[in-house]
């Protein structure tokens, strides 16, 4: 799904200060698109596009980008998604002095995705699982220790794929 938002000035000359949404279609199999819709009013111009298991792209328009015929070509890079799954749990539990560093190591921010994230886990009761969503054709790097015990894991992230990692220590 394609949607396109805008900033207006209002007809007292007031100028809007939220993005309101315009117009919404759908590109072809192939990602091609087509929006029809009135600059009149329009100072600011913020296109979304959207498909199932990619992230979301948007991307700011110079509304005077516009040539005579009002047309205009875009490309909206999307990236595919990748899910990361986290087990960690302590099994068989020693004493509650039982202490895990975890470690992910992602260089690619955004806003959804799990990046550079250190965590300790300390006790008997420590059985926890999470998912995340990476940007595919990534390298993640997992660390973990406890006690004198240090792994490491470099992880490529293919797309649409569902990355399972369990740590029992």
């Amino acid at each position: 799904m394609i949607t396109l938002y805008g900033l207006s000035i209002s007809s007292s000359g007031t100028y809007q200060t939220i993005y309101e949404k315009i117009v919404s279609t759908y590109s072809n199999s192939n990602g091609y698109f087509e929006i029809n819709f009135s600059r009149k009013n329009l100072y600011s111009l913020i296109i979304e596009a959207y498909y199932e298991n990619f992230f979301v792209t948007k991307k700011e328009i110079d509304i005077n980008i516009f040539n005579k015929n009002n047309e205009v070509e875009l490309i909206l890079e999307m990236h595919p998604k990748t899910w990361l799954n986290i087990c960690i749990k302590n099994l068989p539990p020693f004493s509650q002095d039982d202490q895990l560093y975890f470690n992910l190591n992602y260089d690619y921010k955004c806003d959804v995705c799990c990046h550079k994230m250190s965590r300790k886990f300390v006790g008997i009761e420590i059985d926890t699982n999470w998912f995340c969503e990476i940007y595919s054709y990534n390298k993640v790097i997992m660390s973990w220790g406890y006690e004198n015990n240090f792994y490491l894991d470099t992880i490529y992230a293919l797309p649409f794929d569902t990355i399972a990692k369990k740590i029992f220590y």
